[in-house]
Formats: structure tokens, C-alpha cells, sequence
């Protein structure tokens, strides 16, 4: 098990440092929902939590802090959909919708 990195006194965390791998953003949870046209319920059944948990997580522009597994559980009710995350970063943050090519015939 990896120990955190020191900070001296006053040494403030980075943002990019402080999120964890595959973290996202309220606004990022928002727009996925709306490329899918999905209502914050039928995302909390699909993806077995509660809708409070989606109201909580969507209510800040900043990382989603709630526990892994919640966040886990939406993240693949979304992406199993077609929605790939853009990670927030210093330059960007979004979604988009991957489309399945159609077929030809």
C-alpha cells in the first residue's frame, strides 16, 4: 500500500492531484443524462442507488465525491450506453455520445 506524498506546511493539494481515477464532475453527470434524455430516476434504478445519490452528486460543478462504488455503479450505466467522459483537467472537461456505427444494407 502506497503512502500519500508529503506536503510541507501551507502546501496546498492540486485539484488534478486530489481527484481519483475516473472522477467526475456534477456538470459532466448532467449532460451525460441529457445526451441520453434520462431522468435522474430512471438513471438511479438503473444503476441500483437512490435518487437523492444523483441529486447530491449533480448539484456541484466540482468532483463528484461520494463512495467509489456509487460512482462506479453510474459511470457503467452511462458508458454501457454510449456516453465516454472527457476527464477534467486544466484545459477541459465534457462528455460526448459514441454512437455505434450503423449497419449497412
Amino acid at each position: 500500500m502506497s503512502r500519500p506524498a508529503l506536503r510541507t506546511p501551507g502546501q496546498k493539494r492540486s485539484r488534478a492531484a486530489a481527484q481519483p481515477e475516473g472522477a467526475i464532475t456534477g456538470a459532466q453527470l448532467r449532460a451525460a443524462r441529457a445526451f441520453l434524455d434520462m431522468s435522474q430516476r430512471q438513471l438511479s434504478r438503473l444503476a441500483h442507488v437512490s435518487s437523492l445519490t444523483i441529486v447530491r452528486m449533480e448539484a456541484g460543478n466540482g468532483p463528484v465525491t461520494r463512495r467509489a462504488s456509487l460512482v462506479a455503479s453510474i459511470l457503467k450505466v452511462l458508458t454501457e450506453r454510449g456516453i465516454r467522459f472527457i476527464r477534467p483537467d486544466a484545459k477541459a472537461e465534457g462528455v460526448m455520445l459514441h454512437r455505434a456505427p450503423r449497419a449497412r444494407g
